[in-house]
């Protein structure tokens, strides 16, 4: 479904899973943020809506939640390829763009509402008969894959922009049980083997 999605949702969804950022750090990002040399994400403020100021920026949650992300070569050969898809329709749109850096618009180059990702994921579930869970599942989908990969609580942590990685540990509790579980019983498969 997100392979097939129009290139600005698929980029949406695969940096929330390649990224584990949340959705208002996602919609906050500009192109000025994005090093490609690097391949990382400076990670520094927020897109956020409320009636009485409609969408606006803000900061990050926690001073922790301001910090670089990483991201595979894959993720910054999609952003270049949306780079390009976005500067050509700007053209093709001429006055009516309104100059704005953010990586997701509405179709004039304004900053796109914070619902409208949530909306469309929502909307695809229910046209492909899939359950919704909401945006914020693929934050916990990236901490578990990392957890499994057997990550470090501390990295995890700061990839994440917990303050701390208390936070994390309570937060994903029942991952870090199972992967301290899946070691315990590799070192014992291991010395039971060279015993």
């Amino acid at each position: 479904m997100i392979d097939t999605a129009p290139l600005k949702y698929k980029v949406f969804f695969k940096l929330a899973v390649y990224t584990g950022c949340r959705r208002g750090e996602l919609l906050g990002l500009e192109w000025k943020d994005i090093d490609f040399d690097e391949q990382v994400i400076y990670v520094h403020q927020t897109s956020n809506y409320t009636a009485e100021k409609g969408v606006y920026t803000d900061g990050t949650k926690t001073v922790k939640s301001t910090r670089t992300v990483n991201m595979p070569q894959a993720i910054c050969e999609l952003l270049k390829e949306y780079k390009l898809e976005q500067d050509k329709y700007k053209v093709s749109i001429g006055d009516q763009w309104v100059e704005n850096d953010r990586l997701f618009i509405k179709w004039n180059g304004e900053p796109m509402h914070p619902n409208t990702p949530y909306t469309w994921l929502m909307r695809e579930c229910e046209r492909n008969n899939f359950p919704f869970y909401g945006i914020h599942t693929f934050r916990h989908l990236f901490a578990s894959i990392e957890i499994e990969a057997g990550i470090d609580p501390t990295t995890v942590a700061a990839t994440l922009g917990h303050s701390t990685p208390i936070t994390t540990m309570s937060t994903y509790s029942h991952y870090f049980a199972q992967s301290k579980q899946r070691a315990s019983n590799a070192v014992a498969e291991f010395l039971e083997k060279s015993g």
